[in-house]
């Protein structure tokens, strides 16, 4: 396994050295996109948290402003850019119908267990 995949300050991927891990080692992987066909085969357990499309832009571009320098230039990336690939990956993918449990997300601090039966 690798411990990374994409360095957020230069955008760039990341080549970690490979780490050995045995059989029944536990791996958390934490992502954008997981779902898509590609790659759902690789994964035995599913969480999707669903946040809103405004919840998921202001708190991706308050994580990002400092290092794009402004809250609006970091809201117009999330919008422009992150925004366009989620519709894209909901329309075609439907991840909150793929995943095992779904959590609503919106509220951080309280988060709830969506019944997907």
């Amino acid at each position: 396994m690798q411990t990374g995949s994409l360095d957020l300050e230069s955008d760039r991927p990341l080549n970690p050295e490979p780490i050995s891990v045995t059989r029944d080692t536990i791996l958390i992987v934490d992502g954008s996109f997981l779902l898509a066909s590609v790659l759902r085969d690789a994964w035995d357990f599913t969480v999707f948290l669903d946040v809103s499309r405004n919840v998921a832009t202001e708190r991706g571009a308050q994580r990002d402003a400092p290092r794009l320098g402004s809250l609006a230039i970091a809201r117009d990336l999330h919008e422009k850019r992150y925004q366009a690939a989620c519709d894209l990956y909901f329309q075609e993918i439907r991840p909150d119908l793929m995943a095992q449990v779904v959590i609503a997300n919106d509220d951080f601090l309280h988060p709830k267990f969506r019944d997907i039966s």
